[in-house]
């Protein structure tokens, strides 16, 4: 029902499509999918479609996510990204944490980048 009208304000774009689907997966009462597809982030920037599912994904971040995502606002833009190296950082920064189970640091900031 609200899905088509979505791809629709996508621009049919397959990078807006699959940052929605991560950030709202599981989203199943009506009024979450109708608050999505008439919040006002879609009309701030008519030209550019990824935009707006950018900020709709991010706001539905965790905040630990949250926190390691800006974190990239301080490399310049088109910035390639060493995926270890910014691990690297991120376990620096303290953005993760060991778990009580067997998995290391580097582990739980390389399965971000599967994500």
């Amino acid at each position: 029902m609200y899905g088509d009208d979505i791809v629709k304000k996508c621009g049919r774009l397959p990078l807006s499509l699959k940052i929605l689907r991560s950030a709202f997966y599981g989203k199943s009462s009506d009024e979450e999918w109708e608050k999505i597809l008439n919040n006002e982030i879609w009309s701030f920037d008519k030209e550019d479609e990824i935009l707006p599912a950018l900020k709709l994904g991010f706001y539905d971040l965790l905040p630990h996510l949250k926190q390691m995502f800006t974190y990239c606002r301080l490399f310049p833009k088109d910035y390639m990204f060493d995926k270890d190296e910014l691990v690297l950082l991120w376990m620096a920064k303290g953005f993760l944490c060991e778990s009580n189970g067997n998995k290391s640091m580097e582990s739980s900031g390389q399965e971000f980048w599967k994500s």
